[in-house]
């Protein structure tokens, strides 16, 4: 299973979530956002780091991810997130619910504190 990064569009949230448009480009406007698609060209997730000086972590999957394809895409994510980090000089993120926590530990983030988590040494 193949997971390409590419960058992100705000209607990619939108056919995700059904987000409104001002929460979809809120993402784009804010700091580095992709959307992650399979070989077969399905969107997957969106993703990307809101840039506060201090990152905010968000993901936002398809249910249909599962098994095999969810592993990978956690892969791919980690990647990206990792040169989004080093790009913007950041040490630390945060994630605005337990969901994106969850999501940042299978990455390879360790809690620092409630729902903050730092870069795994």
């Amino acid at each position: 299973m193949i997971v390409t990064p590419k960058q992100y569009s705000p209607q990619d949230a939108i056919d995700l979530i059904q987000c409104t448009p001002l929460q979809a480009n809120f993402n784009q406007a804010t700091g580095t956002a992709y959307s992650f698609f399979s070989e077969k060209e399905e969107l997957l997730a969106c993703g990307g780091v809101r840039e506060f000086g201090v990152g905010e972590a968000w993901l936002i999957a398809s249910p249909d991810v599962k098994g095999k394809m969810k592993k990978t895409l956690l892969q791919t994510t980690a990647s990206v997130i990792d040169k989004i980090i080093r790009d913007g000089r950041m040490w630390r993120l945060w994630a605005d619910s337990e969901h994106n926590g969850n999501f940042l530990h299978h990455v390879g983030f360790k809690k620092a504190e409630a729902f903050k988590w730092e870069a795994g040494q």
